[in-house]
């Protein structure tokens, strides 16, 4: 798990050292972990099974309850607090197919709660070495199609580039879960 030198010499190349050691220093070394087993959904949670654990549960979010969120302004490149958001209003054009946004991380917890009463399994999020495990899929390059990526393989900022991409496009929102080709 982490990431190699050529992972970490691009990363440094592209938001400089500063940003690196405060945001991804902590990736290095590559290090080897133990996973037990584990299952991890093939799609993200989408808007239409959010809204069934909503409607089901009664559960506000914390955005819903708090009456703000935080979004991300590409043009400064930062997230910025914006008031009267909430998953249902994200800020984009989403259908019922697209993943759910602007959840905290207490709201995946209250899923996850429900859906293991429910369906009677342990459901929770996954560690952090499961996710880098299952977006690797079991490769050692930065990303599990090869060393770069291109805004037709994942949905990302394409507009500049980067040491990673060539410049792509921007959709300005997300996509449906299926969009993509699977990791595995």
């Amino acid at each position: 798990m982490g990431q190699g030198l050529e992972e970490r010499s691009a990363i440094i190349a592209e938001v400089g050292e500063k940003n690196y050691m405060a945001s991804f220093a902590r990736e290095m070394p590559v290090h080897t972990v133990q996973l037990d087993g584990f299952w991890i959904s093939r799609y993200p949670v989408t808007r239409r099974n959010y809204f069934k654990f909503q409607a089901s549960s009664g559960y506000k979010t914390l955005a819903q309850r708090e009456k703000w969120i935080r979004v991300w302004n590409p043009d400064k490149e930062q997230l910025e607090q914006k008031h009267g958001g909430e998953w249902t209003d994200p800020g984009f054009p989403q259908n019922g197919d697209h993943p759910v946004v602007n959840v905290a991380y207490e709201d995946v917890l209250a899923l996850s709660k429900w859906l293991s009463t429910h369906c009677h399994r342990l459901f929770q999020p996954p560690s952090e070495a499961q996710w880098e495990y299952a977006c690797r899929a079991g490769t050692t390059t930065p990303f599990y199609f090869g060393r770069t990526i291109h805004s037709d393989q994942a949905n990302f900022d394409g507009r500049k580039g980067s040491l990673f991409s060539d410049p792509g496009r921007f959709r300005q929102g997300t996509t449906p879960v299926t969009q993509f080709r699977d990791q595995a």
